[in-house]
């Protein structure tokens, strides 16, 4: 129970500081790019492991994701960027070429800003904590001068 509980704040924190560090708008704009090239046949869709191997390819990844430090970054033919963070519950974010998230396969659970979204495989499944990340988010979004 110590070992779940631990990981569950890690993550917790771990968005947090995600949330109040990172320009989200930047990374949504970077993302967009990468499907975009993707679509356009000068980027190879798939999987770009960024803290596990860090192939020559992630010269293509621009630096406002790297980062984000995902475990990877995924472009998928259907146009849509995952940046998976890995850990207990999986997690992380997902960019869509547009604002519409209905328009695609994946889907986010709750948004960052217009077309981009946190998601977790838990987030549907447990209430409790579905308020807990929701609390964290919008809470981020709060203007810094209250």
């Amino acid at each position: 129970m110590f070992a779940f509980y631990t990981f569950r704040h890690s993550h917790e924190r771990r968005l947090k500081r995600l949330l109040t560090r990172v320009n989200f708008q930047e990374v949504l704009t970077a993302c967009r790019e990468l499907s975009s090239r993707a679509e356009e046949g000068t980027l190879s869709t798939g999987t770009y492991w960024v803290r596990l191997d860090r192939q020559p390819q992630l010269a293509e990844v621009p630096a406002c994701i790297l980062k984000v430090n995902p475990i990877y970054v995924r472009i998928a033919k259907e146009g849509y960027v995952e940046l998976e963070m890995g850990g207990i519950p999986f997690w992380g974010f997902v960019a869509y070429a547009t604002d519409r998230r209905e328009d695609y396969p994946f889907q986010g659970d709750a948004e960052i800003v217009p077309g981009l979204w946190y998601y977790s495989e838990d987030y549907a499944v447990y209430p409790r904590i579905r308020e807990q990340i929701d609390s964290v988010i919008q809470e981020a979004k709060q203007p810094l001068n209250k």
